[in-house]
């Protein structure tokens, strides 16, 4: 049985596992990515097909009809009269082109179909078909004790794959999010409780805390819902614990700082005096900036303590890449040039 702690020796961040993919994908090897439900295996392995310049990427889930369309059997007659039975394999399986295959949740299928998908990952073929020059795989899945439907993968299909343990990491997570316009609340709650991202729970009846479920919370924070109902919807969307955690700090946040003030009034402005305040702040901040109001930003921000300026700088660089390219942000930069390197 995979466990949680069985591939703890392959373990790799965001960061590293792309490294990892980039390079399995370029020396034609085929990688098999392992993790926690919700960690952002799907996620990750598109980011690496689209840096890779293919035509498309096909995810497929093997447990359905996108591999063998169960739908359309065939009767095929040979020369003597001999009648065959054959399957008719999906039409999203690719002729052309330059595609990447990612096999969603391989080991949620039966270990039967599990068998027929080896030739795809090892000799990119199933049946009488062959996938177009240049095509990669990829597969993902969870361990058998998250309890997702996995069934135990066999072992020579184990031995097809370059297997990596994905693992969440919050700086790697941090830039996804600010990037990808996550709530700065969220953001800002992760960097003070970075456990959140691994809490996914077998006894939590929402399955609890993920990667996948903070990014839920974000697009319901962008509604408008009474305070009494977001009680509910975070605990809905991370878990009773981590739900009940999330609105406590987020009275810190909404009531601890204002940042309105902070950008008009910098130099008078109230300085956080704990640190969950200062990580919610330096991604309020890195929200509101931009070219009209980057010098007073920094004239706050030049307030804090030196850690918490590298946190905002950097969140401001993925945030508004204009913003980046002023005098007052390269300013910052070259005097603190010591402390980035």
């Amino acid at each position: 049985m995979v466990t949680k702690t069985n591939y703890d020796f392959l373990s790799q961040t965001v960061d590293q596992a792309v490294e990892t993919m980039v390079a399995a994908i370029n020396a034609d090897v085929s990688v098999m990515l392992w993790g926690s439900p919700g960690i952002g295996k799907t996620t990750v392995t598109q980011a690496v097909g689209n840096a890779l310049g293919f035509d498309s990427i096909i995810v497929i889930n093997p447990a359905t009809t996108d591999v063998i369309d169960l739908r359309l059997p065939t009767i095929e007659t040979d020369e003597q009269g001999n009648k065959t039975l054959r399957q008719v394999l999906s039409k999203r399986l690719p002729t052309t082109g330059r595609h990447l295959i990612v096999v969603d949740e391989i080991n949620s299928c039966p270990p039967s179909m599990q068998t027929t998908l080896n030739s795809l990952v090892l000799d990119k073929r199933i049946d009488d078909w062959t996938a177009p020059n240049g095509t990669a795989v990829v597969a993902t899945g969870n361990r058998e004790s998250d309890r997702c439907s996995a069934n135990p993968m066999p072992q020579q299909s184990r031995d097809r794959f370059l297997h990596v343990n994905l693992i969440p990491d919050v700086d790697n997570w941090s830039k996804w999010a600010t990037k990808h316009s996550i709530r700065p609340e969220v953001v800002a709650f992760v960097r003070q409780f970075p456990e959140t991202l691994d809490g996914f729970s077998l006894t939590d009846p929402t399955a609890g805390c993920t990667p996948r479920s903070l990014v839920r919370l974000s697009k319901m924070l962008d509604q408008d819902i009474s305070r009494d109902v977001l009680a509910i919807v975070a605990q809905g969307c991370l878990g009773q614990g981590e739900g009940v955690r999330f609105i406590g700090f987020l009275d810190l946040f909404a009531n601890g700082i204002n940042v309105d003030d902070c950008l008009t009034n910098p130099t008078t402005a109230t300085l956080p005096d704990r640190a969950d305040l200062a990580f919610a702040l330096c991604s309020a901040l890195a929200s509101r900036v931009n070219k009209k109001n980057v010098v007073s930003a920094f004239r706050y921000i030049e307030r804090l303590q030196l850690s918490h300026q590298v946190i905002a700088v950097g969140d401001i660089k993925r945030r508004c890449p204009d913003v980046a390219k002023t005098k007052t942000f390269l300013d910052w930069i070259i005097a603190n040039q010591d402390v980035i390197l």
